[in-house]
């Protein structure tokens, strides 16, 4: 996306605004306004208009297509097995024809102020009323990692040792598919987010890892990255059986390295069932 798109996106998203007087104010979040990060033309537009009144809007979804022409609509709030939410907020997550994705989420005026608390990453970019008198400039806090307590930090041991006897038992009966699954949507989730306690570890929980992980690769070691790119290769048994290897192997690295840290009691899991799936 050129740079002039990108401010044409910018003006579109604030002269709707500045035209509907239910519309008392705009605030931009995410990457965008990360003081760390330079936005790409794959940079997501996260906006929120605060509103006099949210179903005002929501009677008739058509209003949004004064944004432009879309490729596709998503309204998280109206999907199935969606659950009401209590604050009232609407989301509209949009991605248009030349590639721009708008998320323009409606927040209720009342809720101005949690808006801002929210996420540190928010700048208000037009306010009728005087909303925010002294808006924080945005910074990175609220996305860096948290400390974990033991009792998280003993979950996601047990969790993992618990889920490994699993993936095993696939991969010695030939279930492929569902040996990966267990890594795929329970160990790798656990080690991923051991490792990102351990880059807290390492810089006083004052990095943000971003969605998804993201910026995990920074903070690891090339030989470290080899080996957690490994755990998605599994297109075979024995693929599968080294992708699982090195996930235990890199879990128990990280978590020894957590515990050493916060100074937590190493637990018994990894001992026992390592022990007993080397006996299978």
């Amino acid at each position: 996306m050129a740079m002039q798109t990108e401010k044409e996106w910018m003006e579109r998203i604030l002269q709707v605004a500045q035209q509907d007087e239910r519309v008392r104010a705009v605030g931009l979040n995410g990457s965008r306004v990360n003081p760390e990060l330079k936005p790409d033309c794959f940079s997501d537009f996260d906006v929120a208009y605060l509103v006099t009144d949210v179903g005002a809007f929501t009677a008739d979804h058509s209003w949004v297509d004064v944004f432009g022409k879309r490729l596709i609509l998503q309204t998280p709030n109206l999907m199935v097995g969606a659950k009401p939410r209590e604050d009232g907020w609407f989301p509209y997550l949009m991605l248009f024809t030349d590639g721009v994705r708008v998320d323009l989420t409606l927040v209720p005026v009342s809720g101005a102020q949690a808006y801002l608390a929210a996420d540190s990453l928010t700048k208000i970019l037009l306010d009728k009323d005087g909303l925010f008198p002294n808006p924080p400039e945005p910074d990175e806090s609220s996305h860096y990692i948290q400390p974990p307590t033991f009792a998280q930090f003993d979950s996601s041991c047990n969790e993992f040792w618990w889920v490994a006897p699993y993936v095993m038992k696939g991969l010695l009966r030939g279930e492929l598919m569902y040996a990966t699954w267990y890594i795929n949507h329970v160990l790798r989730d656990e080690l991923l987010k051991m490792y990102a306690w351990k880059v807290g570890t390492e810089s006083d929980f004052s990095v943000n890892l971003g969605s998804a992980y993201r910026f995990l690769p920074t903070y690891m070691t090339e030989r470290e990255y080899e080996r957690l790119l490994c755990t998605y290769r599994m297109e075979s048994p024995t693929a599968c059986m080294q992708a699982f290897n090195q996930c235990c192997g890199l879990f128990r690295l990280a978590s020894h390295a957590v515990a050493l840290c916060m100074d937590f009691p190493y637990p018994d899991y990894d001992e026992k069932v390592s022990s007993y799936l080397r006996g299978l």
